[in-house]
């Protein structure tokens, strides 16, 4: 009920502000006739619009590597997330530190080089895991993850 009346109270009051008298106690004259516009004694000067400031694109320069493939600290942080994820980490309830993503993304730039030379394909590695006791849905994940985002980082990285 009180959302209904705050509108109300505010539609009265604009209403009694465009009928008063303006506060001097004189009743306002109706005149058929418009009021005359005069313009005021000192002009002010119109204001220019300024021109729109150009923004300043600001270029993420990335962190200088600390590991010896010149991966971006955030590179190997998210791969070791996403071995933890699919099961490629030490084992369930523990997560891979950044010294042990980083040694993990060392022991798979292997197979970023061979899937880019052609000397193995991604079902190949899929295939390669799946024998070695990661389930096939884990290992499909884990290696569409490194065709598709951590192989490119890596040779971005000029390996």
């Amino acid at each position: 009920m009180l959302l209904l009346a705050v509108p109300v109270l505010l539609v009265a009051g604009l209403v009694w502000y465009l009928t008063s008298d303006g506060g001097d106690g004189a009743p306002v004259a109706e005149s058929s006739e418009p009021p005359s516009v005069s313009p005021p004694a000192t002009a002010t000067p119109t204001p220019t619009a300024e021109a729109p400031r150009a923004r300043k694109r600001q270029v993420k320069t990335p962190a200088p590597a600390d590991n010896e493939l010149g991966l971006p600290r955030a590179v190997v942080v998210q791969l070791g997330q996403v071995a933890d994820l699919y099961g490629y980490g030490l084992g369930p309830g523990t997560s891979l530190d950044y010294e042990q993503a980083t040694n993990f993304a060392y022991a798979v730039s292997i197979i970023c080089d061979d899937l880019r030379s052609g000397a193995m394909t991604l079902q190949e590695s899929i295939d390669e895991d799946v024998v070695s006791g990661a389930p096939p849905g884990d290992a499909r994940g884990f290696n569409r993850y490194l065709k598709g985002v951590f192989c490119p980082e890596y040779y971005a990285a000029g390996n």
